[in-house]
């Protein structure tokens, strides 16, 4: 069976409440890439009317009291967290204060929580902070609205395709008969104008790809490249992919492979 799946395809998005989806990317910080960072977010950043509703920002930094070596913070205490969180959140939902969660992030031992308010929201917004997140070691901070989220956490395309990539991977591993750690013939297709298309086949058969011209009704480049289902490898690569198609302006149109 061949599954092939475009790069338009939804990520798949979980509810955290009422007012938000959500997903998640990660990426490696630090000298040797040692540290590990986890960013959340709320998908509604895409709709203007979202930016448009709100004109302050709070970032809400809690000091973990149990993390690994990474900076990731420990399960239990990551649970005490959760629940604090949806204590944050109820609180802004169910009283008086114009306002939502927009992004979560950890790293280096600490969780930031990252809302968007109105500025006459704010009063009663801190103090409604400082009741729920009593005895626990914390700060805020105030910004322009969206400038944090939109530097810290607004994913770039790169992780856009990171969560793409990861999605489309659990469902090809869901429906293989292969065994783990296995390659796979990855096929990435180009769309466009025949010459352009041709100009980029000749740069990647120099770069030793492997491909493919189809000039049937619809004009078609396709790129094969064997690999295990490693995320960040396949983020890499397909990254690289897409930034080639801007370069010689046609359109790159996802990846798949046979299962």
């Amino acid at each position: 069976m061949f599954n092939f799946f475009k790069k338009s395809q939804k990520p798949a998005q979980t509810s955290s409440n009422t007012t938000a989806n959500w997903n998640i990317y990660r990426y490696s910080y630090g000298d040797n890439n040692e540290m590990l960072a986890v960013i959340r977010f709320s998908t509604s950043y895409k709709n203007e009317a979202t930016y448009s509703k709100y004109n302050q920002e709070k970032r809400i930094i809690i000091f973990a009291k149990e993390a690994y070596e990474n900076g990731l913070i420990s399960k239990e205490y990551n649970e005490e967290l959760a629940s604090l969180e949806n204590d944050l959140t109820n609180t802004v939902n169910n009283q008086d204060i114009k306002g939502e969660l927009c992004g979560t992030m950890m790293y280096g031992g600490l969780k930031e929580w990252v809302f968007e308010i109105k500025n006459d929201s704010e009063e009663q917004f801190d103090k409604s902070v400082a009741k729920i997140l009593k005895g626990h070691e914390y700060e805020v901070k105030t910004n322009s609205a969206w400038d944090f989220f939109d530097r810290k956490i607004k994913p770039t395309k790169y992780f856009e395709m990171q969560m793409e990539n990861r999605d489309l991977i659990s469902v090809i591993e869901k429906e293989s008969t292969k065994k783990e750690n296995k390659e796979y013939n990855l096929e990435f297709m180009f769309v466009g104008d025949e010459n352009k298309l041709v100009k980029l086949k000749k740069i990647l058969d120099q770069k030793h790809f492997n491909t493919s011209m189809n000039l049937d009704k619809i004009n078609t480049l396709q790129v094969f490249y064997s690999t295990v289902l490693e995320l960040d490898t396949i983020t890499d690569l397909s990254h690289f992919l897409y930034k080639m198609s801007e370069d010689y302006q046609v359109k790159y149109d996802g990846w798949g492979t046979k299962v």
